[in-house]
C-alpha cells in the first residue's frame, strides 16, 4: 500500500512538471535556493567538524567541560549533550545525524540514542530569528519570548521522554570506554572521510528539499491558496513555504504566531524524511521521533497561547 501511494506521488509530480512547467520551475528554484544559500553554508561545516570530533574521540574534553549535574538533569552523557546542543544551534536535521553517528561509533548507548533522537532535532536560531520572526511575522520584539517558549517546550519533552526511556536513572551518563584507539585512523584519512560524509549528507538534504518544494507547489495549485487549509497542510508538509502561507491568513496575530512556532517545533513531513535518511542504517525508531515532534509542536503551541493569554 505504501508503494502504491509512493508511485502515485511520483506520477502526480511528473504530471505537475509537464502541465505546469512554470510553477514547477519556480518551486524547484525556491528549494534549491533554500538549500544552497542557507543549509549548505550553515550545516556543512558543522557536519565535517562533528565527524572529525567524533573520529578523534574528544570524549575526555567533553567529560571535563560538561558538569555532572547538567548530565543528570538532562539524562544525557557528554556526547549526548553535544548532539543536543548542536541540534538546537544548527537546526534540522543536525541532531538526528549526530545521534546516528554517535551510535554507529559506540560513543553513546542504544537507549541514549533512542532518547536523544526524540529531543535533539530542533529548528535553528538563525531560521527562527531571520526567517520566521523577522521576515514573515515582523515580530522582532518577540524574539526573546519565542526562544523561551521553544526551549521550555524542548525541556518538557526532555522530561517526558527522559522518564519514558528511564534516562534519569541511567548508568551511562559518562563517556563510555572504548577499545578503539585514535591512532588507528590516520588524520588525513579521517579528514577525507569526514568531508565526504558531510557532502553526502548535505546532498541528500538538497534532494529532499527539492522534492518537497515540488509537493508544496502541487498543494498550492490544488488547494485554495487563501484558505487556512492550504496553509496548515503546507506547514505540515514543508515548514518554510507553509509558514509563509500561514503568516498571510486573516487570523489574529497571536494565533498566526502560535501556529507557526508550533509548526517549527514539529518540523514538517519534509524534516521527518530528512531524519529518516540520517538514521536509515540504524534501528532507531522513526515512529517515536514523529510522536516526539508532534508532542513538541503541541506543547509549543499551547505555551504560545498561554503566553498571549496571561503575559502579553
Amino acid at each position: 500500500m505504501k508503494r502504491i501511494g509512493f508511485i502515485f506521488l511520483i506520477f502526480l509530480t511528473v504530471l505537475y512538471m509537464l502541465l505546469a512547467p512554470s510553477s514547477a520551475l519556480n518551486a524547484s528554484a525556491k528549494g534549491i535556493r533554500l538549500w544552497f544559500h542557507t543549509l549548505l553554508p550553515a550545516l556543512l561545516p558543522f557536519m565535517i567538524l562533528s565527524n572529525l570530533l567524533i573520529g578523534t574521540d574528544a570524549a575526555s574534553c567533553l567529560q571535563r567541560i560538561v558538569p555532572s549535574f547538567i548530565r543528570k538533569v538532562l539524562g544525557l552523557s557528554p556526547y549526548g549533550i553535544y548532539a543536543l546542543s548542536l541540534g538546537l544551534f544548527c537546526g534540522y536535521p543536525m541532531g538526528a545525524k549526530l545521534t546516528a553517528d554517535l551510535l554507529r561509533e559506540n560513543k553513546i548507548s542504544r537507549n541514549e540514542a533512542r532518547y536523544l533522537l526524540t529531543v535533539s532535532n530542533n529548528p535553528g536560531p538563525a531560521f527562527i530569528t531571520g526567517y520566521l520572526l523577522h521576515q514573515i511575522l515582523d515580530a522582532k520584539h518577540l524574539q526573546i519570548p519565542a526562544f523561551y517558549i521553544l526551549y521550555l517546550s524542548e525541556f518538557l519533552c526532555c522530561v517526558i521522554f527522559g522518564i519514558f526511556y528511564g534516562r534519569f536513572h541511567a548508568a551511562d551518563l559518562s563517556v563510555p570506554s572504548t577499545k578503539k584507539e585514535v591512532s588507528e585512523v590516520p588524520l588525513p584519512e579521517l579528514l577525507d572521510t569526514s568531508i565526504m560524509n558531510g557532502f553526502e549528507a548535505i546532498t541528500k538534504l538538497g534532494g529532499y528539499i527539492l522534492l518537497f518544494s515540488l509537493l508544496s507547489g502541487i498543494l498550492e495549485l490544488i488547494l485554495p491558496s487563501s484558505g487556512p487549509v492550504c496553509g496548515l497542510i503546507m506547514a505540515v508538509n514543508e515548514l518554510t513555504s507553509g509558514s509563509a502561507k500561514i503568516a498571510q491568513l486573516p487570523w489574529e496575530f497571536s494565533m498566526r504566531f502560535s501556529v507557526i512556532l508550533g509548526a517549527a517545533s514539529f518540523g514538517g513531513i519534509s524534516c521527518i524524511f530528512q531524519t529518516s535518511s540520517m538514521i536509515r542504517d540504524t534501528d532507531l525508531s522513526l515512529g517515536m521521533y514523529t510522536l516526539a515532534k508532534t508532542v513538541n509542536g503541541l506543547l509549543t503551541f499551547l505555551l504560545c497561547r498561554l503566553f498571549f493569554l496571561f503575559i502579553l
